[in-house]
């Protein structure tokens, strides 16, 4: 089963995360481009495209503009941006922030890569003074 980013549901995380790949800067696409290039990797009807590029703008995750008789559609933050946020509402919901952020880095077999690691000692230590290491 695909992921989905928190507060979106698959198909939203799908198209949301083909505006970030293929708008930079002042880039946006029509409903009809993000339905051609999800196309090979997930053919849906343009109808569907449509409604899911609407409930993202409904939930602010997407910017649209009025061209013609339609609209062009851009991301409205980064993804990081995005990912900040939810882990901040995550973090702002748990109750105790720093018992759920020692679960997540110390439990066995848990979710933390090795690479996820490694930035949470450079994050630690730049926040220390130390610089990266």
């Amino acid at each position: 089963m695909a992921h989905s980013l928190p507060g979106l549901g698959e198909l939203e995380t799908a198209v949301l995360e083909l505006l970030w790949d293929e708008c930079a800067g002042d880039d946006d696409l029509s409903v009809r481009e993000v339905s051609d290039r999800l196309a090979d990797r997930r053919p849906l009807a343009y109808t569907t495209v449509m409604t899911v590029l609407a409930h993202l703008y409904d939930k602010g995750a997407v910017t649209r503009e009025k061209v013609g008789r339609g609209y062009r559609y851009r991301p409205a933050r980064s993804r990081e941006d995005f990912g900040a946020d939810a882990l901040g509402e995550l973090l702002r919901s748990s109750g105790d922030a720093e018992k759920l952020l020692l679960h997540f880095v110390s439990r066995e077999g848990g979710d933390l890569a090795p690479e996820e690691a490694g930035v949470l000692r450079r994050i630690t230590a730049r926040l220390r003074g130390g610089g990266d290491t």
